[in-house]
């Protein structure tokens, strides 16, 4: 008899303390996890009962949070030009989470960031619900207009399907980011499950992927701007503007039967000229030649300086894809990449960053999208 009730407590107490464990591990190790689930319909009551704070740029308010009537307390929108500033403030979805800033600056916006600790605790004492704070970003809303403008227009066959970047040199702040195709967010935003379901489907019919940000989730072959790069890496090499280099309208690519051409077979203007005027006229027989003398190990490292190294920078404020050389095994692949061929892959803001590092004097400054960070008081 006694070892039976002993063996039942045994058991009991295992079981009690297994189930500790287990909350353990839920409440306290899984909790952040589970609290930004999509599905956690708990939690999406609970902010959708606070005031998110807003997303601004340039004076202009691009999200903001307003009272609604029902079961949520707020709704968010989205004044200005949503469709511009869509793919980088993101939307903050009942039905598809969150994207963008509104994704990254979550903790933030909704006040459950530790730095607004003290905003939390006076609520709690004074019974007011707390706020989310605020998130200014760099850009300039004029510029992002113009840019999205332009992608819209394309050239005569309908909009670009393509991104804009533009940055300040001097610190590196973004001020235009536009990415078409476009999406509204105030749509997907809204409190409405049809009006979200609507533009869900037109969003899903396109084939250019209009929730994809084409100016910092999409890495490409940037072409003829790596001769930037290969440039700076021919100066380092102890090469000058007046440097002769070859004219010719074709070479054969190294270790390889195979010729490679100028554009549309043309000569750069000479059998020889100078390297400032392949770079001008943009010659691709002078910069394959180039990359075997400046050599693989040169090349890589002056790509890297300008921020070309296989990562993506950090803390930016949107997810940024990688941009790098990718494989790079022989003289063929080297030549290739030094006109932006073979494997290299960069995103249109990477490649405003270089640019922007060629105009601040070869210092390349860290690109923010992020301008600061405001508390609701």
């Amino acid at each position: 008899m006694n070892t039976a009730i002993r063996r039942v407590a045994i058991a009991a107490m295992v079981m009690v303390v297994a189930l500790l464990l287990q909350l353990t591990w839920v409440q306290v190790f899984r909790a952040d996890e589970l609290r930004a689930d999509p599905r956690n319909t708990r939690m999406l009551l609970d902010e959708y009962s606070r005031q998110r704070g807003q997303i601004t740029a340039g004076g202009r308010v691009l999200a903001m949070s307003l009272p609604s009537e029902g079961r949520f307390e707020f709704q968010r929108t989205y004044p200005t030009d949503p469709v511009v500033f869509g793919p980088t403030v993101g939307y903050y979805s009942l039905q598809f989470a969150t994207a963008g800033v509104e994704q990254t600056q979550d903790a933030f916006l909704n006040g459950s960031d530790p730095r607004l600790l003290s905003q939390r605790i006076t609520g709690l004492i004074s019974g007011h619900t707390p706020q989310g704070g605020s998130v200014e970003l760099t850009l300039d809303p004029t510029g992002q207009e113009v840019a999205y403008e332009a992608l819209r227009r394309g050239a005569g066959q309908g909009p670009f399907v393509g991104s804009v970047a533009a940055v300040r040199p001097s610190t590196g702040e973004v001020l235009a980011l536009a990415s078409s195709p476009s999406f509204d967010p105030g749509a997907l935003s809204s409190l409405d499950p049809e009006v979200r379901a609507q533009e869900m489907a037109r969003i899903e019919q396109s084939p250019d992927r209009p929730l994809l940000n084409h100016a910092t989730q999409q890495s490409l072959p940037p072409g003829s701007t790596m001769k930037v790069i290969t440039t700076a890496a021919a100066l380092e090499q102890g090469m000058g503007p007046e440097t002769p280099v070859s004219g010719a309208d074709r070479t054969l690519l190294p270790g390889t039967s195979t010729y490679l051409e100028n554009y549309a077979g043309q000569t750069c203007g000479g059998s020889t000229v100078t390297l400032r005027t392949a770079l001008e006229r943009s010659c691709n027989v002078p910069f394959v030649e180039l990359s075997q003398e400046i050599g693989a190990e040169a090349f890589t490292e002056m790509a890297e300086k300008f921020g070309v190294d296989g990562t993506a920078p950090d803390d930016f404020g949107i997810p940024v894809a990688p941009s790098g050389l990718g494989q790079m095994e022989d003289d063929a692949q080297l030549a290739m990449s030094s006109i932006g061929q073979s494997d290299v892959r960069m995103t249109t803001l990477q490649n405003a960053m270089v640019a922007a590092t060629v105009s601040n004097g070869g210092v390349r400054m860290k690109p923010q999208l992020i301008k600061t960070l405001t508390a609701p008081d």
